[in-house]
């Protein structure tokens, strides 16, 4: 029987905001898929994004993307459901409580992050998972 080895690393990348924001760079190179987890508490209304960069320069996520700051929206995969996030379009909650699995294939790039882009209510939280299964 096969079993697949893996190995992974969780570490929050956003704890507990009340306002827009974006999360540091994660360096992902080394890794083979990315787990978000999204908590939204309280009346959790607002817009998440999920940002990529795929050259060796570490991106400044909360500044815009230029030729010396160069990152853009990715898109994922909502695990509860299937559904695809379109990464200028993100996740939405709308003033309710809820947990989401959000995945994203890191091939090819070189850091991640999360930005909260709208904010209106609750308090937001995201986790990240970097699996490697070799």
């Amino acid at each position: 029987m096969f079993m697949a080895k893996y190995k992974f690393y969780t570490t929050p990348i956003i704890n507990g905001l009340t306002a827009t924001g974006a999360s540091q760079a994660i360096e992902c190179r080394d890794f083979d898929e990315v787990v978000f987890t999204v908590i939204g508490e309280g009346l959790a209304d607002g817009l998440i994004k999920f940002q990529a960069c795929s050259v060796d320069s570490f991106p400044d996520f909360s500044a815009a993307a230029s030729t010396s700051n160069i990152w853009d929206y990715v898109q994922t995969l909502n695990q509860n459901n299937g559904a695809a996030i379109n990464g200028d379009t993100g996740l939405s909650f709308s003033g309710t409580a809820a947990i989401e699995q959000i995945k994203w294939n890191v091939a090819g790039a070189s850091y991640v992050g999360v930005k909260i882009d709208t904010y209106n209510s609750g308090t937001f939280t995201v986790y990240i998972t970097l699996v490697n299964y070799n």
